[in-house]
């Protein structure tokens, strides 16, 4: 076998493998990454078949520090295995604009401005509900009054929690948005807002009207930073991740 021919080989392999998806594979890629958040809430239906009687009727936050942990620790395992395999069909077509996991220099500029964005919301948050900022803090003092020398290790296993929670909800508005934009051929619509408005969004239902609302609101200000970002990961996760913890 010739060199042009074994070249011609690996030509024709490697645009077979970075062959386009199509905006239903987006679209299922996206649908996949909102069922694996959902396991939040079947895990909070093992918890009560595993604890019983220990967390019966009481909120989530004053569940007994182990519950909280194993709770935390099987969602990180589970989601952590939907960022793995998303990563990897990523990694397959490496040279598309799906998302963009380079920090270029132009793009460092809006780091400062999506922590201002975190801190922004945070005030916000704060206005309609005052309790002590960031939230990373309050909560840990929630977790000192009731769990007393183990509020360190429960905040830290939180904060693990919220850190993977901020890829999956990244994932989420990239596979959205790039499936609108196959679908309807156009980059000016937030499809990634919609997307994660009308999916994680609408599942806090249970959280009440304004807190509902309020998340809404957060899920298209992630979508439309998205594409301001240029579909840049690092900085869209930077405002996900600040606005889940300050």
């Amino acid at each position: 076998m010739t060199p042009t021919t074994i070249n011609e080989l690996r030509t024709n392999k490697s645009n077979t493998t970075l062959k386009d998806p199509s905006g239903l594979t987006y679209f299922l890629q996206g649908m996949t990454c909102f069922l694996f958040l959902i396991y939040d809430a079947i895990q909070h239906i093992i918890d009560q078949v595993i604890y019983g009687n220990l967390i019966k009727d009481l909120h989530f936050f004053d569940w007994p520090w182990y519950a909280l942990i194993t709770h935390w620790t099987f969602v990180i395992i589970v989601w952590g295995t939907c960022l793995y395999l998303m990563s990897r069909w990523v990694k397959k077509y490496k040279t598309l604009k799906i998302l963009d996991f380079k920090l270029t220099s132009s793009a460092k500029y809006l780091i400062p401005i999506a922590l201002v964005l975190g801190i922004v919301f945070a005030f916000i948050e704060y206005l309609m509900a005052p309790s002590i900022l960031p939230q990373i803090y309050n909560e840990y003092l929630h977790f000192v009054e009731d769990h007393g020398s183990k509020a360190l290790l429960v905040s830290i296993v939180q904060n693990i929690y919220y850190i993977f929670e901020a890829g999956l909800v990244v994932f989420l508005v990239a596979f959205m948005q790039n499936a609108g934009e196959k679908w309807f051929k156009s980059t000016k619509i937030p499809f990634g807002s919609i997307g994660l408005a009308t999916t994680w969004g609408l599942a806090h239902l249970t959280h009440g009207g304004l807190a509902t609302l309020w998340i809404i609101t957060f899920a298209f200000a992630a979508g439309l930073f998205f594409q301001v970002t240029k579909k840049s990961i690092i900085i869209s996760y930077i405002l996900i991740l600040s606005i889940f913890i300050i």
